[in-house]
């Protein structure tokens, strides 16, 4: 064996013992080396990478810290999507979500539920390729997030290799980013003390004239200072922050499958993974909630955030056949904790335009702090919930954050009331427009659609927004500065927009701009930015523009399948209430709502002068079969030559319906391996079943 073998030999097994003492350390809490002993082995591992830098490798130990500062961070699309959980707020909604489950697997008892602790901090996708890792992401969309690798591996319960031999080909493993909150209060106590310094720093150069140092802010809690952490262009700034991943799920993968959920769990802690220890597996719907009722108990005393449990279907095969419903999957649901209530003043109640002419009431508080988030508007819901609760303008009030995220009024200290406070009533007209209010049921509506400045600004900011027309960098405030200087009145004035027309509002002081460094630098960058975004934009799908329009009760997923049913605007203008109303997942309201807009002739000539400005919608070109033609398919079990969702494409492609559940008038059952109950209740309605070949081979005739 030679030197260049024996060194190689050394490196491995330095890193071997950095990487177990990292796993006791981190993971297992139970330290192996002393501080001394750990920082030998890294110096001796680090001099001997300077002298043979050939052997230095992506998953060594020295790689966490001391990478390059970022000038931006890039974007990385996830192998399979990270979705977003719907959430649930109490026990009766957990029942509802079991009965769903159960409904849709056709079970006889409660399907076997893992529950998990939901924390409160930064979803992040790590991929790893035979073993090594490659990428992190951080969820984003949910489709593409940023590109946070070199932070990531600064990160001590994020292993650069897996733990194993045989590591899987390609895996992608979910967590999320915490930081505890001894280490929070730690970071903050550092920031007084830096701005403490520059506070003296600062009166210096108050005596002396010179330009004062801008103090830091403190982060408002756990979650913004893990996030603001991971996600500093420095890497050696993250790395001090101390922060935690817990993992809780899996991606892609190739080389490796699993049976259950739990499985996979206990997998990914002996691969090296942070696993917290507070997950259970139910057997019962009564297990579930003697489970919600312990966390309940015990979320306080944990060292980090914990705002409610993750339920999730154990069985994986069970998740695949429950599928997916927009942007969630329908196998797992968020029960969240009631949120901190605290009490403030209701000052006052005004009412808010939304982009359907929707008037909402809302509360103007006493500001308060809750959970670091200072807040002083909250949502009234709407007429009948402020009777129900009796709310009146000055009384003392108790607001939580719902779902720790949207402010609300929860209920009246009426004990404190002195006889001062006012009873609210809706506007007669819209305050914005002055036009008549209208109401159906308990919505209140401003009944002037077309000119009304709200309904206009708030159906541009839905034009504009990442899931319709996806127009980055116009949001909200250069819509205003568009309105305000009449450059825009409806969407398709977007497309007319130029570039002087811009500079000339967007610079407030033309001349002192052309004079100052950002210009030499710069130029026009940011209107000329705008102008590429807008143009950018008329490349899109017939679904994205089909749900810019704003068509009420139409979301994401609806335009997708009017795109996939109609193929064309012009198919969708001229189709019928009824067809549309038969259509699944559409049903007679939303239909009766599609069919009104494409009736009236304001909105026929905004889509004119829509598809005149250019816009080109990328549609599926259809290849319809006669078999398939209006008939429904059902998947089952899992599928080898394609994903699921593929599947389901391409039966829509033939011009037929994809469907999650069996019933007599299905068509077709299309069984993959370990096929489930949706086969039993096939061959008890007597459905044709096929296996995945027999469907291609029918496909492909």
């Amino acid at each position: 064996m030679d030197l260049f073998s024996n060194i190689e030999e050394e490196i491995n097994e330095l890193k071997e013992k950095i990487n177990k003492a990292n796993i006791d350390y981190y993971i297992n809490d139970n330290p192996t080396l002393s501080d001394a002993e750990y920082d030998a082995l890294m110096e001796e591992l680090k001099h001997l990478e300077e002298d043979y830098p050939n052997l230095k490798t992506p998953d060594s130990p020295t790689q966490r810290v001391g990478a390059p500062i970022q000038s931006d961070f890039g974007k990385i699309t996830h192998i399979v999507p990270c979705l977003s959980l719907g959430n649930i707020f109490s026990k009766e909604e957990f029942l509802n979500f079991n009965e769903t489950c159960k409904k849709t697997l056709a079970l006889d008892k409660e399907p076997e539920y893992c529950c998990e602790l939901k924390f409160d901090g930064l979803a992040i996708s790590v991929t790893y390729e035979n073993g090594i890792m490659t990428k992190a992401a951080t969820r984003g969309d949910g489709y593409t997030g940023e590109d946070i690798t070199l932070n990531a591996k600064t990160i001590h319960s994020i292993p650069l290799k897996l733990n194993t031999d045989t590591p899987p080909k390609i895996i992608e493993i979910r967590g999320e980013i915490i930081l505890t909150h001894k280490e929070f209060k730690r970071i903050n106590d550092q920031i007084d003390a830096e701005n403490e310094k520059i506070a003296k720093e600062n009166e210096v150069r108050e005596k002396e004239g010179k330009k004062l140092r801008a103090y830091k802010n403190l982060f408002s809690n756990c979650r913004n200072a893990a996030a603001g952490s991971v996600r500093q262009l420095d890497p050696s700034v993250t790395a001090s922050r101390n922060l935690l991943m817990f993992c809780y799920g899996l991606g892609g993968m190739e080389g490796v499958s699993f049976e259950t959920h739990s499985e996979s769990l206990l997998k990914m802690k002996e691969w090296g993974f942070n696993l917290n220890p507070n997950y259970k597996v139910c057997s019962s719907v009564d297990e579930v909630c003697d489970y919600i009722d312990y966390i309940g108990t015990i979320k306080n005393t944990l060292e980090y955030d914990c705002d409610g449990l993750v339920i999730k279907i154990n069985n994986l095969r069970m998740q695949e056949e429950m599928g997916y419903v927009a942007r969630s999957p329908k196998y797992a649901t968020a029960y969240k904790f009631p949120g901190l209530q605290v009490k403030t003043k209701l000052k006052d109640i005004f009412v808010q335009v939304g982009r359907t002419g929707a008037i909402t009431p809302v509360a103007d508080l006493e500001p308060v702090n809750i959970n670091g988030a200072l807040i002083s508007r909250a949502t009234l819901h709407n007429l009948s919930e402020i009777r129900r609760k009796d709310i009146k303008i000055g009384d003392m009030v108790y607001v939580q954050r719902a779902g720790e995220v949207i402010p609300e009024v929860v209920s009246v200290v009426k004990e404190e009331r002195d006889g001062t406070e006012k009873e609210f009533n809706m506007p007669t007209v819209c305050p914005v427009c002055g036009a008549p209010v209208i109401t159906t049921d308990t919505v209140y509506r401003c009944s002037d659609k077309e000119n009304c400045p709200a309904q206009i600004k708030h159906s541009i900011v839905h034009f504009v927004s990442k899931g319709a027309m996806n127009i980055d960098g116009v949001g909200p405030q250069i819509i205003d500065l568009f309105l305000d200087n009449n450059l825009i009145k409806k969407v398709s004035d977007l497309y007319k927009l130029k570039e002087e027309d811009i500079i000339s509002i967007y610079y407030t002081d033309l001349e002192k701009y052309k004079k100052s460094s950002q210009y030499k630098k710069e130029g026009f960058k940011a209107v000329s930015n705008i102008i590429n975004s807008i143009e950018s934009s008329k490349d899109t799908t017939l679904g994205r523009f089909i749900y810019s329009l704003g068509i009420r009760h139409v979301g994401e997923k609806t335009g997708q399948v009017l795109a996939d049913v109609y193929g064309s605007v012009e198919a969708l203008k001229n189709t019928t209430e009824e067809d549309l109303a038969k259509i699944p997942d559409v049903g007679e309201i939303m239909a009766k709502s599609i069919y009104n807009w494409f009736q009236n002739e304001d909105n026929l000539n905004l889509l004119d002068e829509l598809l005149n400005c250019g816009i080109k919608l990328k549609t599926e070109e259809k290849n319809t079969k006669a078999e398939f033609l209006g008939k429904t398919v059902v998947f089952t079990g899992k599928l080898n030559l394609m994903t699921r969702s593929e599947a389901e494409a391409l039966v829509r492609n033939l011009g037929g319906k994809a469907s999650s559940s069996v019933s007599k008038s299905t068509f077709l059952v299309v069984a993959g391996e370990n096929a489930g109950s949706k086969l039993d209740k096939a061959r008890e309605f007597g459905v044709n079943i096929m296996t995945e070949e027999e469907f291609m081979e029918l496909v492909n005739k």
